[in-house]
């Protein structure tokens, strides 16, 4: 009855007087597997030179199949670091030494390999702070270059405020300075109209009183000048006063006008 080939994992059949299949029948490690396979019985009776402890699964179906943690028995060892193993279920054949250790191997690969990770883990963490702190960092540089930003803005925008302030302030000066002045001149126009009137209305015054004054002389001098004639008239003899009237009275009735003279 055909079989399967022995190598681990293999589905082939075995070939004519082998135990392999025609993939495997011209491998070494096939070879040596199969003659594993034909001498079993020889190697489960063989002493066991020292037992060891799977660490790490190699996955090769050249190898023994085997868990990590199962423990085998170390039949022998070649000088390229194979050894040929038994484990508690009876199956023989060769696993890499390197992959085999003692329990305080183990132990101490275990410690190893938990400082490393512990190294791993504390090396991550202060990569992770380094990163998290150089994040914060780059965010508070962030922020502190937007508030510069925002404060040079801000600066420039108060900057420029002050300076429509101070020409919208110069301008107003400037406005009164113009305004006051136009009243000043409105004002000074005013005065000199007022003192013009008040001078005008003084000379008219003054001339008025001078005229009336003149009047006033006149009537008083054409008084006194009456007075003066009645006086020395009344100092005439009768003969002479009826005389000098009958000369008036024919001088007021003579309308004979000379050239440049007045009419009476």
């Amino acid at each position: 009855m055909a079989k399967r080939c022995v190598v681990n994992g293999c589905n082939g059949w075995q070939a004519v007087g082998v135990l392999l299949c025609r993939q495997h029948a011209n491998d070494p490690a096939a070879l040596r597997t199969a003659d594993i396979h034909r001498n079993l019985d020889t190697y489960l009776a063989r002493p066991a030179q020292y037992q060891l402890m799977c660490y790490t699964q190699t996955g090769n179906p050249m190898h023994l199949a085997l868990e990590e943690g199962e423990a085998v028995d170390v039949l022998e060892i070649d000088p390229q670091g194979m050894c040929l193993c038994r484990t508690a279920a009876g199956a023989v054949g060769f696993y890499p030494r390197a992959d085999l250790l003692t329990e305080d191997e183990v132990y101490q690969r275990f410690i190893a390999e938990e400082d490393t990770r512990l190294q791993a883990e504390l090396e991550a963490r202060k990569q992770a702070q380094d990163k998290e702190a150089e994040a914060y960092e780059a965010q508070l540089r962030e922020k502190m270059k937007i508030k510069a930003q925002a404060d040079r803005q801000q600066r420039a925008l108060e900057a420029e405020q002050r300076r429509a302030e101070a020409e919208r302030l110069e301008k107003e000066l400037e406005f009164k300075r113009q305004w006051d002045a136009e009243q000043a001149a409105k004002r000074a126009e005013e005065e000199k109209q007022i003192l013009a009137a008040i001078a005008a209305h003084d000379r008219e015054l003054a001339a008025k009183r001078e005229k009336e004054a003149r009047e006033q002389k006149k009537a008083w001098d054409a008084q006194e000048e009456a007075m003066r004639r009645a006086k020395e008239e009344a100092a005439l003899p009768q003969w002479k006063r009826d005389l000098v009237a009958k000369r008036r009275a024919s001088q007021s009735q003579d309308t004979t006008v000379f050239p440049g003279a007045a009419p009476r």
